[in-house]
This record gives structure tokens, C-alpha cells and sequence, in this order.
């Protein structure tokens, strides 16, 4: 264990004692949002445009990047599951009809633009993940990319592809 383990240790064994025996009760703001106008880490005019920006209820660049981040990757969620679904739906009429060429051709066609389509999504969102990085106060919770390479592994087994692996469900 390093020192600064240690000493991390000790500190929150102390500050657990203080709050059990009550000596944070009676701080001042209790119970009140915490405004975070004076960050010493955010630079001064950047405070002032953040505090002008909360007067008139707009969020700052970064804070609506993060919405958007948010909302991007639940519509990601929605779609693979959503595309799933669907190739589950053309497996069944694969092996209903396999001697059809112009379903399978239509399959095919589907799948490839499903597959993009989710490709481009992922490195929209990991392009909006940059922004806000890059924008972010350096006190803002992280957003982690998407691999790439681990997102399509993981799509092409929940999405695989009947026609090209020749393995249609019965």
C-alpha cells in the first residue's frame, strides 16, 4: 500500500467519524444545490459566459454535447436491437423461401446498409465524444469512445449475416 493510500485512508475515516457524529450538520447550504461559478479550474471569462448562459437557461456547448452524447447512445441501443429483431424476421423468410435469389439479394442489400448505418452512428457518437471532451471543463465526468473493432464484433454476432455465412435458422 502506498503512502498516498494510506493517507487517503485516514482522511475518510476521519471525515466518516465527523459526519456520524454530526459536525456537518449545521454547514452552511445544506440541503442546497452546489453553484459552481467560482471552479477555479474553469478560466475566468469561461465563468462568467457559463454564468450568463445559466441566467438565460441555455446550456453551455459542452453540457448539450453530453445531452446529445446521451441520447445518441440510447438510439444506438434501440437500433441494434431493433435490427436484430428484423434479421431474425429475414432469417425466418430465408429458410422459407432459399431458392428465391432476389429475397436473398434484398437481404443482403439490408444488411450491408444496416450494418453501415450502425458503423456511421458509432463514429458520429464517438466524433460528439471528442467535441465534448475537447470542450468540457476538466471537472465533467469522462465519456469513453466506442471500439469500433468490439461494437461491430459484437453486432455482427446479435445481426449475423444468413446469406454470407450460409447459416439461416430454421
Amino acid at each position: 500500500m502506498s503512502d498516498l493510500d494510506f493517507m487517503g485512508r485516514i482522511a475518510e475515516g476521519k471525515i466518516q467519524e465527523a459526519i456520524e457524529e454530526g459536525k456537518f450538520d449545521d454547514l452552511p447550504g445544506k440541503g442546497k444545490p452546489i453553484v459552481f461559478d467560482d471552479d477555479p479550474l474553469t478560466p475566468p471569462h469561461l465563468r462568467l459566459l457559463n454564468r450568463i448562459l445559466s441566467n438565460a437557461n441555455v446550456l453551455p456547448d459542452w453540457m448539450q454535447v453530453q445531452k446529445d452524447i446521451v441520447a445518441d447512445q440510447r438510439h444506438i441501443v434501440e437500433l441494434k436491437t431493433r435490427l436484430a429483431r428484423e434479421n431474425q424476421r429475414w432469417g425466418k423468410r430465408l429458410s422459407q423461401a432459399p431458392s428465391r435469389h432476389g429475397t436473398a439479394r434484398q437481404y443482403a442489400e439490408w444488411h450491408t446498409n444496416s450494418r453501415l448505418n450502425y458503423l456511421r452512428m458509432l463514429k458520429g457518437v464517438n466524433g460528439s465524444i471528442l467535441k465534448f471532451t475537447l470542450t468540457a471543463p476538466s471537472s465533467a465526468r469522462p465519456v469513453l469512445n466506442y471500439s469500433i473493432r468490439d461494437e461491430m464484433a459484437a453486432f455482427d454476432q446479435d445481426v449475423p449475416n444468413f446469406v454470407a455465412s450460409n447459416d439461416a435458422p430454421n
